[in-house]
């Protein structure tokens, strides 16, 4: 029966300008109806709530830099669709195309650029999956992502440098510096640390990890002057990376030190020297708090501290 009706259906051509006219408002009719349940499907979404709970969805890794990054990412989308005046919901994919050549134009680094569409293309798929019917990920297959730029050198400070660092430093910002530079921990450990006796104990990435202070960063807490049980609580990590950027910068215009270093750097430096003081991978993996020695050995390999 199929076949039979494919091959009876008239072609446009052979139709009346009544009957054309006829169908022309059935097609029509259907599009209006397809876009007013559309339109119906859209004004049901709380954009600013659905925004947060995917925050909130991608903060379940517990960095503040991935909640920072993902945020920023959106700011951006919402402030160009603003200017454009472009539902962010309804975009289409020229509209997205359109986002990453107006934000290419600003000078924004292609890695960045890279970066921002992912998150876009992200929240879109998380749309996607809770709303079908209304939302589409117009960023998917998109033509207009910049090529990947060769990530510059890692450059890791000297000790002295962090050192020399510590010295202008705020003293609680100093202590959490020593922390980092001398028992390896992130960024985002350090207000969530608790200490008892020389023993921390704290959560990076959805980890609890404990150990013990290095006695640097022992003699700066006590130096500081900080409530020695959560001697962090009143620094949140945003404020002492930024302090910690800030005095880099200032450092880097008077050649006292190499480089802009960011505090992730300190890190680096801290799996740099436990290394060199044994080559043992796996007291590295360990201290680092690493799923699995392999990711160590990356970790070290774009360090060059490893072939």
């Amino acid at each position: 029966m199929a076949v039979t009706i494919a091959r009876d259906s008239p072609d446009l051509a052979d139709l009346s300008a009544e009957d054309l006219r006829s169908l022309a408002r059935v097609v029509v009719a259907k599009r209006l109806g397809e876009n007013l349940s559309r339109q119906a499907d859209l004004a049901s979404i709380n954009y600013d709530r659905e925004k947060e709970l995917f925050i909130a969805t991608v903060g379940q890794s517990d960095s503040p830099y991935t909640r920072k990054t993902y945020t920023g990412a959106l700011n951006r989308l919402e402030g160009w669709a603003r200017s454009y005046n472009v539902s962010i919901l309804e975009m289409k994919p020229r509209e997205a195309d359109n986002f990453a050549y107006v934000i290419r134009a600003e000078g924004r680094a292609p890695n960045t650029i890279r970066c921002d569409l992912a998150v876009a293309s992200s929240f879109f798929t998380f749309m996607e999956r809770r709303y079908p019917e209304a939302v589409k990920n117009p960023f998917r297959g998109t033509r207009a992502r910049p090529p990947k730029q060769a990530i510059k050198e890692t450059v890791v400070p000297s000790y002295e440098e962090i050192e020399t660092i510590m010295s202008v430093l705020p003293k609680s910002i100093a202590a959490a510096v020593a922390v980092m530079a001398y028992n390896g921990l992130r960024v985002g450990a350090i207000p969530l640390m608790h200490v008892r006796g020389t023993r921390y104990l704290t959560r990076s990435k959805g980890k609890d990890i404990e150990g013990d202070l290095a006695p640097e960063a022992i003699t700066r807490i006590e130096d500081a002057g900080l409530l020695w049980r959560v001697p962090f609580g009143e620094d949140s990590a945003t404020k002492i990376a930024d302090t910690f950027r800030y005095y880099v910068k200032r450092l880097e215009k008077e050649d006292r030190v190499q480089n802009s270093y960011s505090v992730h750097d300190l890190r680096h430096a801290f799996a740099i020297k436990v290394y060199k003081e044994g080559h043992d991978i796996y007291r590295v993996s360990k201290l680092l708090g690493h799923a699995n020695i392999q990711v160590t050995e990356t970790y070290l390999r774009g360090l060059g501290e490893v072939d």
